[in-house]
């Protein structure tokens, strides 16, 4: 083992690693003029550790180091090229690389290096150790590596698609659809999620999604100043709500909401609208829910104003134009006698118009 020793082998293995390790010149010097490499990439892959750089002009080689247990910098390979895979590793263990240009005949540097060097963890590959439809998604739950945190992937037609990253170790994908089946992977990150600390596992985890929510129902329709305003109950589960209106054609999409009302204000006086309503998931991909295909219907009709009235000894008596749509009147009063008017449907349930904000003014007199 070149880079993790155990405490048994450390007294042992000291007087080598001395000799091994003890400077990162050679005897001969070079002018070191040239730029000093930088890793580009370091990642866990399959078998190791695999090291990537950005070419150096002049550069005729280079040399990388590993940090050893004591803190020393060691050779561990000279390239010619810009990537090296280091497969001497062990899971669980972090290793800290430098690197330095070199002549060719490896005899002199020809650049600096970095002294604090870059960092990485090997960890082991985490496994989906479940995969089952819920009631809003597919969830998902893997063992933990010690990584800081995991990519999830999902398998598309055209290879793995990343779909969140996640501290923990459960994730609920919420873009998927009834009946269709999922295949899905996980990888170890970086803090800062630049890094692969693991590889991933090749064949993954599938699932079915047979799950749906309840079809959510519109228990109110009502004209408002501004248009129709539905109001429906919160399904349990739901993360947002896609609404339809039926045209000649079919049911088309108004909006999407992550409330539970909604104002639609593309209305006209006098026509008849008919909604209904589905859950959708977080980024409107995916259908959570069925919906009532029949709808629920909203007469859109003009607000009455009162025009007219009359005083006699049994009242007062008002008058306004009929609006088309009405079916019934709803007339209302407060302080010194001014009235406003408001039509409701036949079963007097819904309000299917708006009303007079400025109401008729009645002084009594006969």
């Amino acid at each position: 083992m070149k880079k993790t020793l155990s405490i048994l082998s450390v007294l042992l293995c000291v007087v080598m690693l001395l000799s091994m390790c003890a400077v990162i010149a050679p005897v001969s010097s070079a002018a070191t003029n040239l730029a000093t490499p930088k890793f580009t990439k370091l990642e866990t892959v399959s078998n190791g550790i695999k090291l990537t750089w950005g070419s150096v002009y002049g550069a005729a080689k280079y040399r990388i180091f590993f940090k050893s247990s004591l803190g020393k910098w060691c050779k561990m390979v000279d390239v010619k090229g810009t990537s090296y895979l280091d497969t001497d590793v062990e899971y669980g263990a972090k290793y800290i690389y430098t690197i330095r240009c070199i002549n060719a005949s490896g005899s002199a540097f020809t650049s600096g290096f970095n002294g604090s060097g870059w960092g990485h963890w090997f960890l082991r590959t985490p496994r989906i150790s479940s995969a089952t439809s819920a009631s809003n998604g597919i969830k998902l739950q893997w063992n933990s590596v010690g990584g800081s945190q995991y990519r999830v992937y999902r398998k598309n037609g055209s290879g793995w698609q990343k779909i969140a990253d996640t501290y923990s170790t459960s994730y609920v994908d919420t873009g998927v659809s009834k009946g269709k089946t999922y295949t899905y992977t996980v990888r170890a990150l970086s803090p800062n999620g630049k890094q692969f600390y693991s590889y991933y596992d090749k064949t993954g985890k599938s699932c079915k999604f047979s799950g749906t929510l309840a079809t959510p129902s519109i228990k109110r329709l009502e004209t408002v100043a501004n248009g129709i305003k539905m109001t429906w109950n919160a399904v349990p589960g739901a993360q947002k709500y896609r609404i339809y209106w039926k045209s000649s054609s079919g049911w088309q999409r108004i909006a999407d909401t992550t409330g539970t009302s909604f104002i639609d204000d593309d209305v006209y006086y006098g026509y008849t609208f008919t909604y209904t309503i589905r859950c959708i998931n977080s980024t409107g991909t995916a259908f959570m829910s069925g919906f009532n295909g029949n709808g629920w219907k909203h007469t859109y009709v003009e607000t009455p104003i009162i025009s007219y009235h009359e005083c006699d000894e049994d009242g007062i008596w008002l008058a306004w134009d009929d609006v088309e749509g009405a079916e019934k009147y709803r007339v209302y009063w407060w302080d010194n006698y001014w009235y406003t008017v408001r039509a409701i449907n036949a079963s007097a349930s819904t309000f299917t118009s708006y009303y007079d904000d400025d109401g008729y003014g009645v002084e009594y007199r006969y």
